[in-house]
């Protein structure tokens, strides 16, 4: 059992608590809007029931602990909780509540809908960024390739047009002129798909919508481009022409 001291300061401390509860509680009631705020209720209405009730009847049972009957072994827990929770609303609350006061443009903005769309773009970042990066970095080395085709091609056409006219030469010009334009328009492709994804990474921070919409379409048409490049890589000569003896593409 604790000392008697420990019952002499509880039996002077817990009547005080409950006498600055009860006026805190009166005061604070008096503020509250009807249909408003049930939640908030609901719990500070616990916390003052609680210290009030735990002050109740332990005040009876220190006297009696003062008076050297014998008391349940439980009651030292209750009056230190009850303690703990008066102390922490009446000081704690307070606190909080100038602190509300004091950065009350941010807590309002932190609603559940807001805290969602930020959990959101938390977790999108995470999880999409770095493929559109990786897509990215695959883009680079498809523009780079379709720049170095372009200057190939226009230099093997340029051996071609200097021989003599063969249905080998013919064959070999019709080929490199049907490539040069699907070559041209994944040039193009990849340069404008490349600056779109570096917009998506810039704008993702300010339309969560709109960098997922953006996101969805240039990865499909990014992964489309890159098929398309295995396949003109596929179609390309092996070997460039040669101006004397040209081996067909």
């Amino acid at each position: 059992m604790p000392p008697p001291d420990f019952w002499t300061t509880s039996a002077q401390t817990m009547p005080v608590l409950a006498l600055a509860l009860v006026v805190e509680a009166r005061v604070i009631v008096r503020g509250w809007v009807p249909g408003r705020d049930r939640l908030f209720k609901s719990i500070q209405g616990f916390l003052w029931a609680f210290s009030l009730l735990s002050y109740a009847f332990a005040t009876p049972a220190c006297l009696r602990a003062l008076a050297g009957k014998s008391v349940w072994s439980g009651w030292p827990l209750v009056i230190e909780q009850g303690i703990q929770v008066g102390i922490a609303t009446l000081v704690v609350a307070p606190a909080l509540e100038l602190l509300v006061r004091a950065n009350a443009r941010a807590i309002a903005q932190m609603s559940p809908h807001n805290l969602l769309g930020y959990w959101i773009a938390v977790t999108s970042r995470v999880r999409f960024a770095p493929k559109v990066r990786r897509i990215r970095k695959k883009m680079r080395p498809l523009h780079r390739w379709c720049t170095a085709t372009l200057a190939k091609l226009d230099t093997w056409e340029a051996a071609l047009l200097q021989q003599d006219e063969s249905q080998i030469r013919q064959t070999k010009l019709d080929k490199i002129r049907a490539l040069r334009p699907e070559i041209a328009r994944l040039t193009d492709l990849a340069q404008d798909q490349v600056r779109e994804l570096d917009a998506v990474i810039v704008t993702f921070r300010s339309n969560m919508s709109e960098f997922r919409t953006r996101r969805r379409v240039l990865l499909a048409a990014a992964e489309k481009s890159l098929e398309s490049w295995a396949m003109a890589q596929k179609a390309m000569p092996s070997d460039p022409p040669d101006a004397t003896h040209a081996s067909p593409p």
